[in-house]
């Protein structure tokens, strides 16, 4: 009898200090997301203010020419893949603190309750489908998508991609 009520509270404990390191794990994470998005934001807005500062023909086809004005596009692409990623680990870390909230507040003994570290590596974030993840943080992957159709317009309009590629579809949408 003395042992089961060690093991319980060696369980209690665990769990407890679990859930602590990932409560901490989950707001570190999500100001580095944080930061990760004020610096995408903060790097596109000095590109193109870099960008719209140099003026003349021979400035714009030097550096246009070069595909430079496609950078932000496919440096927002490239972020919202990496939110994907981030914003997935939060999920399962959720997961987990939930499982390990029920031990608490209900009473459910788990006995497949291991560490965080473990849990992550029995339940792969990657594994979470992307329409899933974007479900729950819609608003960041709206903001971040939409960011990335500007750019693109943006780099359209600033080649001059943009007329041709409207006379284009105006000559196949009238014959």
């Amino acid at each position: 009898m003395h042992s089961e009520v060690n093991e319980k509270e060696r369980k209690k404990d665990f769990v407890l200090e679990e859930w602590k390191v990932v409560r901490d794990q989950m707001h570190i994470l999500l100001k580095a997301i944080w930061q990760l998005e004020m610096a995408t934001i903060g790097g596109v807005a000095a590109y193109y203010a870099w960008l719209f500062s140099i003026n003349g023909p021979e400035t714009d086809n030097q550096w246009l020419a070069g595909g430079t004005v496609l950078l932000p596009f496919f440096f927002i692409v490239g972020i919202i893949f990496r939110l994907k990623i981030e914003y997935s680990i939060i999920m399962r870390l959720g997961q987990y603190s939930a499982k390990a909230e029920l031990f608490f507040y209900k009473g459910e003994l788990f006995s497949d309750l291991q560490g965080w570290q473990h849990f992550i590596d029995c339940n792969s974030p990657d594994s979470i489908p992307r329409r899933e993840v974007w479900k729950r943080y819609s608003h960041t992957f709206y903001f971040f998508s939409g960011a990335a159709v500007l750019t693109l317009i943006v780099a359209l309009l600033k080649t001059g991609y943009f007329q041709l590629f409207l006379s284009k579809v105006l000559i196949a949408f009238y014959c």
